[in-house]
């Protein structure tokens, strides 16, 4: 694989990729990421995580399938995920409420079997890890490095020719 665009996405900031189909991309780090993607070609059609455990009826998806709770008010972050990716997708003219629900990368949470309550968890990798996605269509793409209330970390995105 020929490495194409290598770029360090600082802590508690996001950033837009175009992939062409058959292209991979590397999300690389120690903390969260979120991540969405979109049609590059009709921006209305996007991957959307919540929906995609409806369609897949299982909250795991794997190879091959398709598709912080502050208690101060000082403690809540200026701004988090969402607005680093919506200002990552801003130059294509996507608004903030097209921003899909992102696919968290990286992210360890406790489900609790009897109430379905979510506990995050401080489980993250100990050295860098990495996830490869393959574009099946020509896309755009967004991360965001999560600022982890403060805890976050810049994360590395390659992208290869396949």
């Amino acid at each position: 694989m020929a490495l194409l665009q290598s770029e360090v996405v600082p802590k508690n900031s996001g950033a837009a990729f175009e992939m062409t189909r058959g292209q991979r991309l590397r999300i690389a780090g120690k903390s969260i990421v979120d991540f969405v993607a979109f049609n590059l070609h009709d921006l209305n059609e996007r991957f959307d995580q919540a929906r995609t455990k409806t369609n897949q009826v299982k909250i795991f998806i794997s190879t091959g399938e398709v598709d912080i709770n502050p208690k101060k008010p000082e403690e809540i972050p200026d701004h988090g995920c969402w607005e680093n990716l919506s200002e990552a997708v801003k130059p294509w003219n996507i608004s903030p409420d097209d921003v899909p629900s992102p696919f968290n990368i990286f992210q360890c949470m406790r489900i609790d079997p009897e109430t379905g309550m979510m506990y995050d968890t401080m489980i993250r990798p100990k050295d860098e890890a990495h996830v490869d996605f393959r574009a099946e269509m020509d896309c755009l793409v967004a991360v965001s490095a999560c600022p982890e209330s403060g805890r976050g970390q810049a994360i590395r995105v390659e992208i290869f020719d396949d």
